[in-house]
């Protein structure tokens, strides 16, 4: 909106502005089961440090198999968990809600996701339930009290309304229109289809219009180092891991082209945004863009120092890399 008030700047975990601003979220699920598919993948080749493998599989698909039938079993036969004095229904729902967070976060989460599936499947389902349990906001968070223990629960009001004011008005969105766009993201994704679409459906019910939006262009004039209005004083630099869960590689590159000499960098890595993991590689990138004003060249691909089944040793933190907490974390939004 104000180039002119821009210097070097670094956008990571792109969305399709066009698609944001029509309130579609059509433009974020591309990838979504190509990285599912990576979970098992490299559960495969990591063999013993993945709890899900089993000495007798032969391929991938053997692993992704046991949680199809775990998924399939909890549907037909779900079981009640007792927890404390409450009693809990576990079905195939919780079973593919659990890897939500963790194809945002594999790199400190697929190996506990892998604890949890593998228990399960055994039979097991206490660390299935806890996961389940955790997504459900405490009281103290939807009821203030002087002596509350937790922060409050403050994105679904607050962020609904961001995302909803941003957008188009849906209100008028009918039963048919919603279920034609559910089956569309179904073909895009069927394990996030249904977490997905609440974005839209909350929208829906959301009557308060803004006063002002913003609609584009969401593009920039090319930069101009010497500072002057109306031009941004330096390119941008876009970000993205080579699979992401929400915001697919191709809207980085969408997005890049409005904007005169930025450039794109990959982190072939999984996860939401390159920052899902550490990488010397990246850490080098954005120090010489920020220090220097060094824009790499476009399709650059900074290759990863580690895997997802490596633990804490590859998070942004071992690489010297520090992220600020501004929020709680998106992906716990529509929970």
């Amino acid at each position: 909106m104000y180039p002119g008030r821009v210097g070097r700047v670094i956008v990571d975990g792109i969305v399709d502005a066009d698609d944001y601003v029509e309130g579609g979220w059509r433009t974020n699920l591309q990838d979504t089961e190509e990285l599912l598919e990576q979970f098992y993948k490299t559960c495969f080749t990591a063999e013993s440090k993945c709890a899900l493998y089993r000495h007798a599989d032969t391929k991938w698909e053997d692993i992704r198999s046991r949680v199809s039938d775990l998924v399939k079993r909890l549907d037909d036969e779900p079981i009640s968990v007792l927890d404390g004095k409450l009693t809990h229904i576990l079905t195939g729902y919780d079973v593919v809600d659990a890897f939500k967070r963790p194809l945002y976060d594999p790199y400190r989460k697929f190996v506990p996701l892998a604890d949890k599936l593998s228990a399960a499947v055994d039979g097991n389902y206490t660390l299935l339930l806890n996961d389940a349990v955790q997504s459900i906001p405490e009281l103290d968070q939807a009821c203030a009290a002087p002596n509350g223990t937790a922060l409050p629960s403050t994105f679904g009001d607050g962020g609904q309304s961001i995302l909803c004011g941003d957008a188009e008005d849906h209100t008028n969105l009918t039963l048919a229109a919603f279920s034609a766009y559910v089956a569309e993201l179904v073909d895009q994704s069927p394990t996030f289809a249904g977490y997905w679409s609440q974005i839209r459906v909350a929208c829906s019910a959301w009557g308060v219009r803004p006063k002002w939006r913003y609609t584009g262009p969401f593009s920039t004039p090319a930069h101009d180092p010497a500072v002057v209005e109306g031009k941004p004083a330096a390119p941008l630099l876009f970000l993205s891991s080579r699979l992401d869960p929400v915001t697919p590689l191709r809207n980085a590159y969408k997005m890049s082209a409005r904007h005169p000499g930025s450039t794109v960098v990959v982190q072939e890595s999984i996860g939401h945004c390159a920052f899902a993991t550490g990488s010397k590689c990246m850490k080098q990138v954005i120090q010489e863009y920020f220090e220097h004003g060094v824009v790499p060249e476009d399709g650059k691909v900074c290759k990863p120092d580690c895997d997802p089944w490596d633990g804490d040793d590859c998070l942004p933190s071992t690489k010297g890399m520090r992220v600020a907490g501004l929020g709680p974390p998106h992906e716990m939004s529509f929970a």
